[in-house]
């Protein structure tokens, strides 16, 4: 019953006369035709005693399902069988491409933050780096000793900050 509802069939008669070929995509994700893709892999079972194989499916209204397939090479009233256990990966195939989403976005985000920290701190340090500059500049010039006082406080004032704002961007 599973089966058939994972194929869309009304009842086992039908799919029991559905070639493989049309139990699946006429070309499966690897390229090879569904008939090529099958068999390698029941000759593979054959020789190997099992094998795991994805396998796009196709219902009986045409539209297409993603499925995991276990083959199993055992002998049944003295012939050899393959038992094929079948399992639709629809679900997990849809949490692997939200997974995927997630991660670029997660990715886009840290290029943009790297990107946001790299022009903070061009546009911070660059007027801090002018400050000082001119805080030495100053400090050349004959002053008071008042004045002298007030530009010293200055630069040290710029080095305490440049300080502070070099401490967060490389912790950013």
């Amino acid at each position: 019953p599973a089966t058939l509802r994972m194929f869309g069939m009304p009842g086992k008669d039908i799919f029991l006369r559905t070639p493989i070929t049309s139990l699946g995509a006429p070309r499966q994700r690897d390229g090879r035709t569904a008939r090529d893709y099958a068999l390698s892999h029941i000759t593979r079972a054959y020789r190997e005693g099992h094998v795991f194989m994805e396998w796009e499916g196709r219902r009986l209204d045409g539209s297409l399902f993603p499925s995991e397939i276990a083959l199993h090479a055992m002998e049944l009233g003295g012939r050899p069988v393959i038992q094929a256990i079948m399992h639709d990966i629809s679900d997990r195939r849809l949490a692997e491409g939200a997974l995927r989403d997630a991660h670029e976005k997660a990715l886009h985000a840290a290029r943009a933050k790297s990107d946001f920290i790299a022009n903070v701190s061009h546009e911070i340090r660059t007027p801090m780096h002018g400050i000082m500059g001119m805080c030495d500049l100053l400090l050349r010039e004959p002053l008071s000793g008042s004045q002298r006082e007030y530009a010293l406080t200055l630069r040290q004032s710029a080095q305490g900050l440049l300080k502070v704002i070099n401490d967060i961007l490389d912790f950013s």
